[in-house]
């Protein structure tokens, strides 16, 4: 069976290109057995959510994540599967 994980990260840092006015973002991403993004949500300050997956990759904004993860440097911002769910809706 398939292990995914799920994560939120709080961007604290404000983005610096032509959408530092959007505000600050908090990452969601669930990542599989491979630790590879399978879905990715950016949730910004101003409201503004993207969210992209395997059938979505990209857009003019941004896109899924393509390198696997450094587990080591994310297991302290796991989180369960309903919360990452809810921000997806």
């Amino acid at each position: 069976m398939e292990t995914v994980k799920y994560y939120k990260i709080n961007w604290e840092d404000e983005s610096a290109d032509q959408y530092v006015s959007w505000g600050k973002l908090i990452w969601y991403f669930e990542v599989d057995s491979e630790d590879y993004a399978i879905r990715q949500i950016e949730k910004y300050e101003n409201s503004r959510r993207l969210k992209y997956d395997l059938a979505n990759i990209g857009d003019e904004f941004g896109g899924l994540g393509d390198q696997p993860f450094d587990m080591d440097e994310f297991m302290d911002f796991e989180i369960i599967k309903d919360e990452f769910e809810e921000q997806w809706k």
